[in-house]
C-alpha cells in the first residue's frame, strides 16, 4: 500500500498509529492528523486506507485548528493531570476559534480533568448562550467535585538549531528528554508531567514542584541548554 505524500516509514507509523485497542503507539493525534493533512488523497481513499470512517479522520483535522503551541499537550485517551485527550482537543479546536480562549479551556480542562461532555458544555455556553470564556469555565467547574490543583508551567525553546533538531523527533521522544533534563536541573523525584514541542515546552506540576521550577533562574535557556546537550548525545 502506498499513499502520495507521504513516505513508506511515515504511513507504517501511521497505520501502527491508529485504530482502537493498541496499547502503544508511535504518533501523537497531532502527529497523525498532520500526516493525514499531507497525504495526497482524497478523505474517502485515507479513511479507506487507514480502516477509519470519515468521521474520526474529521476528526482528526480538528486537531489542526487548536493552536500550534498546544498540539504538545494531545495526546490518546481521557484528557487528565498530564495530558488533553484528544477528542475533547478536537472539540475545543472545531468550536473555539481564538487562541486566547483556547489556551483558558485547554488549561482549565488539565488542571481540573474536565471530561469531554464538560469541554463541549463550556463550548456551548460560549457560543450558543454568549458568556465569556471565563464565565463558562467557572460555571461548568462549579457543577464538579474538586480536584487536587496543578499549574501548568509554558516557555520556550531558544536555540534555533535546537529546534530544528526537535523537528527530527516524535512526540513520545522528545518527551522523555524534557522530563530527564527538568530532573537533572530542578531534582525533581516525584512524578510530574513534560511535553516538549519544537519551539515551547510545558510542564505540569504540583504546588511545590511549581515553586522550585519558578526558583531556577533564567529556566528556559537552561533547559534548551540541557536539551541541546541531550540531543547531540543522542544523536
Amino acid at each position: 500500500m502506498t499513499i502520495k505524500g507521504l513516505t513508506q516509514i511515515e504511513l507504517r507509523n501511521l497505520i501502527l498509529s491508529v485504530g482502537t485497542g493498541r496499547s502503544t503507539r508511535i504518533l501523537s493525534p497531532v502527529e497523525v492528523a498532520q500526516y493525514c493533512a499531507r497525504a495526497e488523497v482524497n478523505r474517502e481513499e485515507l479513511a479507506d486506507g487507514l480502516l477509519l470512517s470519515k468521521d474520526q479522520l474529521v476528526f482528526f483535522e480538528k486537531l489542526l485548528k487548536l493552536s500550534s503551541e498546544y498540539h504538545p499537550l494531545v495526546d490518546w485517551g481521557n484528557t487528565g493531570h498530564k495530558s488533553l485527550g484528544f477528542t475533547s482537543a478536537a472539540v475545543i479546536g472545531g468550536r473555539i476559534k481564538d487562541p486566547k480562549d483556547q489556551g483558558m479551556l485547554v488549561k482549565a480542562a488539565m488542571e481540573n480533568k474536565m471530561t469531554k461532555a464538560d469541554v463541549i458544555h463550556v463550548t456551548q455556553m460560549c457560543n450558543k448562550l454568549g458568556k465569556s470564556m471565563e464565565e463558562s469555565i467557572k460555571s461548568v467547574l462549579a457543577l464538579k467535585p474538586v480536584e487536587k490543583k496543578v499549574f501548568i508551567v509554558m516557555g520556550a525553546i531558544l536555540p534555533n538549531d535546537l529546534q530544528r533538531e526537535l523537528e527530527k523527533m516524535t512526540q513520545y521522544q522528545r518527551n522523555p528528554l524534557l522530563e530527564a533534563c527538568v530532573r537533572e536541573l530542578v531534582g525533581l523525584s516525584d512524578d510530574f508531567g513534560a511535553r516538549l514541542g519544537t519551539n515551547n515546552f510545558t510542564l505540569i506540576l504540583n504546588e511545590e514542584q511549581r515553586i522550585l521550577v519558578y526558583a531556577i533562574d533564567n529556566i528556559e535557556m537552561r533547559i534548551s541548554d540541557l536539551l541541546l546537550e541531550l540531543v547531540s548525545l543522542n544523536k
